[in-house]
């Protein structure tokens, strides 16, 4: 069975929440008040896809990282991050490095998405995130 989310969670504590208020209502104005002011809370704890609202630039990025950093790591760490020694990484580069699909002038450098599509396809989980990827790669 999965896991239910902290989100799910409070979801479900409004609703019973709101069915409680509901049952001790003493006329139809409170029933009225009561479901009112619980659809309310309802629709403003759906509205936030994490519990808290995203904001755009909160997180620190760097390319530095993958421009200064992972080009002089170990051989080791290289391949267990990008799942390739650094020398295929440069075969593979200059075989991609050339065709059409890089040349709009609004993407990241070939080299950098090389190094993100290896390192996603060779991690899983929550080591996979667009989140965690994002702030290690920029």
């Amino acid at each position: 069975m999965p896991r239910r989310s902290h989100k799910a969670k409070c979801l479900e504590l409004i609703a019973s929440q709101a069915l409680i208020r509901y049952l001790l209502a003493e006329n139809s104005d409170e029933e009225d008040d009561v479901l009112e002011e619980s659809l309310e809370e309802l629709t403003v704890a759906t509205h936030y896809r994490y519990g808290v609202d995203f904001i755009h630039g909160s997180v620190e990025k760097s390319r530095s990282w993958c421009e200064h950093v992972l080009p002089n790591i170990d051989e080791g760490r290289f391949r267990q991050m990008m799942r390739t020694n650094w020398h295929q990484f440069q075969i593979i580069m200059n075989e991609i490095k050339d065709d059409p699909v890089f040349k709009s002038k609004q993407q990241f450098p070939v080299e950098i998405q090389l190094m993100v599509v290896l390192y996603r396809l060779g991690s899983y989980g929550e080591g996979a995130s667009v989140a965690k990827i994002a702030t290690l790669f920029g």
